[in-house]
C-alpha cells in the first residue's frame, strides 16, 4: 500500500497516547507526596558509566517494542499493526481530503547505517544503495549525489542488493545484525523486520515482489500465524550466480536458500541464523555461514557439507576473482570479539588461521571502554587483483597481508578525533565493503557504515594504511533518527543512531544540510520556541 497513507492512518494513535500520558502525569503530580524526596535522590545519584548507559538505552528501546503482557518482543504484533494500518487506510476516513504533502527535511549531507551497495554491471555511473531505515537510493553519477527511489514499494529496512548476470536487481529486506536488549540481558531480537525479496528487471524502474519469500501478506487473515521472528522477515544476504541469471542464493534467519528459477521457488538448508552467502567467482561452489560455521554446496543446494573448521558466533566470507580457490573467513565469537582471520587455498576444504586478537581487534573500541560488537559490524573483502590483500571492517578498519606484517590499522574514527575531510577518517561501524568492478587497478573501494557511504581511492596503491577515504553522502537522507525536535522558525533537530545530535537551520551548504553538535548516539532532541539557539 501507499506508505504515506499508512503514516496518515497511524497518525491518530500517538495523539491518543500522548493525551492519555498527559492525564496520567497530572494525576501523578498531584498525588505524589514524596516528590521532593525523589528529586533529592536524583540529585545525589552518581552518573552511570558508558557501558551502563548503553545497557539502559538498549533496555529502554526494547521495552518500547515489548508486549506489555509477556515482556517479550513478538513480531506478530508488529505485522498485526501493519495489517490494521492497511485496513484503516482503506476505510472511510482514508477518503477524506486531508490535503497533506510531505517533504524530506534532511539532513542531505549525513548518511545512516548502510549494509549494502551495488554498482550496475553495465553502467559504472549507476549505483544503488539502501539503509536499514531509509529505503532505496540511486545515483547516476558514481555516488556524487543520491536520489530517493520513491517507486520502490518494499520495506524500508534494506539489508542486501545484488544483480544477476542479465542485470536483474534483487533486494533483500529486514536487518538481523542489530538487536534490542531483552530484560534478561542476554536475549536479542532482530531490530528491523522486513518482508522477503523484491526484484527489478529494468534497473529499478519497476518492481516485482517474490511471493515465494512472503513473510507477511497485508490484510491476510492468517497474519497472526507468522512465526516469530523467522523465515523471510530477515534476509541477511543475497548472492547472484556470476554467470547464470536464474540462480540466486539467500542467507535468511532460518537457513540458507537457493533458487534456480529467478526466485519463484527455493530449496532450503535449514539452520538457525544464516549470516552470509557467497559464490566462488567461477560459480562452481556456493558458500554460506550458519551461526558462525561454514557450509558449502557444489550442486546448487541439493547437498550441503560443513567445513572442518569449527567456528561459532558470526562469520563473514571473502572471495576474489584473483584466485577462485581462495576463501577468507572473518569470525567474531559469541561475545562479538575478533576470533580470527582464516584463509583456505582449496575452496574451504582446509583452513589456516593467519591472524587473531592478540594485538588487534577490529570489533572493539580502540580505547577499550566498551565490549566487542562483531555480531553487529563485521565486513570483509579481498582485492580483485591480489588474493593476498584483505580488508576487514568492524568498529575500526584493518588490512591484512603477510607481505605487510599482518593486520594493520587503516582508519581513524570519530572517538579518536577523526572527521571528514580527513582522508584517514572512516565512520565507525563498517558493514559492507565493495570494489568497483570497472576499476582494473583495484583502487576504488566502497564502504558502507553507520555514517552512510565512503569511498577509498587508493585501496591497492595505498595498502596497507594509506587508503584515502572520502564520504559520499550528498542527498542520501538515510539517517536513523530516534527523536525529532522542531523549532518555531523552521529549524529541526534529530537525535541519531551513532551520528549524535544533528541540527538543521537552513544556513548550511544546502537548505537541508545539518551540523552535529553532540557526538556518539543521539537521544532526545528539542528546540526552544523562544530562542532557536537553545537546543
Amino acid at each position: 500500500m501507499n506508505r504515506i497513507s499508512r503514516i496518515a492512518a497511524l497518525a491518530a494513535l500517538p495523539a491518543l497516547l500522548l493525551s492519555s500520558c498527559a492525564q496520567q502525569e497530572n494525576v501523578t503530580a498531584t498525588t505524589d507526596a514524596s516528590s521532593s524526596e525523589s528529586n533529592q535522590e536524583i540529585a545525589s545519584a552518581k552518573p552511570w558509566d558508558k557501558p551502563q548507559r548503553m545497557m539502559e538505552s538498549m533496555q529502554y528501546r526494547y521495552d518500547k517494542w515489548a508486549d506489555p503482557v509477556t515482556g517479550e518482543i513478538d513480531y506478530r504484533n508488529y505485522y498485526k499493526a501493519l495489517a490494521q494500518a492497511d485496513r484503516i487506510a482503506q476505510g472511510p476516513s482514508a477518503k477524506a481530503n486531508y490535503d497533506l504533502s510531505w517533504d524530506a527535511l534532511g539532513p542531505d549531507n549525513q548518511g545512516g547505517r548502510t549494509r549494502t551497495i551495488l554498482i550496475d554491471k553495465d553502467d559504472r555511473n549507476l549505483m544503488f544503495t539502501g539503509s536499514v531505515a531509509g529505503g532505496m537510493y540511486r545515483s547516476t553519477n558514481r555516488g556524487d549525489s543520491w536520489e530517493y527511489m520513491d517507486n520502490y514499494p518494499g520495506f524500508s529496512a534494506i539489508s542486501s542488493i545484488v544483480q544477476s548476470a542479465d542485470g536483474t536487481i534483487y533486494v533483500g529486506t529486514g536487518e538481523g545484525f542489530a538487536s534490542y536488549q531483552s530484560p534478561t540481558g542476554v536475549s536479542f531480537t532482530p531490530a528491523a523486520p522486513g518482508n522477503g525479496v523484491w526484484k527489478s528487471s529494468d534497473k529499478g524502474q519497476t518492481w516485482e515482489f517474490l511471493s515465494s519469500t512472503a513473510y507477511y501478506s497485508p490484510g491476510a487473515s492468517g497474519v497472526e500465524n507468522v512465526t516469530n521472528p523467522g523465515g523471510w522477515a530477515i534476509v541477511n544476504r543475497l548472492a547472484a550466480h556470476p554467470t547464470d541469471p536464474n540462480i540466486i542464493a539467500a542467507a535468511v534467519v532460518n537457513g540458507l536458500y537457493v533458487s534456480q528459477d529467478g526466485g519463484l521457488t527455493w530449496s532450503q538448508r535449514p539452520g538457525s541464523n544464516a549470516q552470509d552467502v557467497k559464490w566462488s567467482p567461477d560459480g562452481n561452489r556456493l558458500y554460506g555461514t550458519i551461526s558462525g560455521r561454514l557450509w558449502y554446496t557444489d550442486n546448487f543446494g541439493v547437498n550441503w557439507a560443513s567445513s572442518s573448521l569449527s567456528t561459532s558466533g558470526r562469520t563473514e566470507i571473502g572471495v576474489t576473482p584473483a584466485n577462485p580457490d581462495y576463501i577468507y573467513l572473518s569470525n567474531a565469537n559469541g561475545q562479538g570479539c575478533f576470533n580470527g582471520l582464516w584463509v583456505s587455498d582449496n575452496k574451504g576444504i582446509t583452513f589456516t588461521r593467519v591472524a587473531d586478537n592478540t594485538n588487534f581487534d577490529p570489533f572493539a573500541q580502540p580505547s577499550g571502554t566498551v565490549g566487542c560488537q562483531g555480531g553487529y559490524d563485521n565486513a570483509i573483502a579481498v582485492s580483485p587483483c591480489d588474493e593476498t590483500l584483505v580488508y576487514i571492517g568492524g568498529i575500526t578498519f584493518y588490512t591484512w597481508s603477510n607481505n605487510s606484517g599482518g593486520l594493520r590499522r587503516a582508519d581513524v574514527i570519530g572517538t579518536e578525533g577523526g572527521s571528514a575531510p580527513n582522508a584517514d577518517y572512516l565512520h565507525a561501524d563498517k558493514h559492507t565493503i565493495l570494489f568497483d568492478p570497472f576499476d582494473a587497478t583495484c583502487n576504488t573501494m566502497w564502504v558502507g557504515n553507520d555514517g552512510g557511504l565512503s569511498v577509498a581511492s587508493r585501496a591497492k596503491d595505498g595498502f596497507p594504511d594509506n587508503l584515502q577515504f572520502q564520504e559520499k553522502n550528498f542527498g542520501y537522507q538515510s539517517l536513523q533518527c530516534w527523536s525529532v525536535g522542531a523549532g518555531f522558525y523552521g529549524e529541526s533537530a534529530c537525535g541519531a543512531q551513532d551520528n549524535g545530535s544533528q541540527y538543521i537551520d537552513g544556513l548550511g551548504n544546502s537548505s537541508k544540510a545539518s551540523s552535529r553538535y553532540i557526538g556518539g548516539d543521539g537521544g532526545y532532541a528539542e528546540i526552544s520556541h523562544l530562542d532557536p539557539d537553545i537546543v
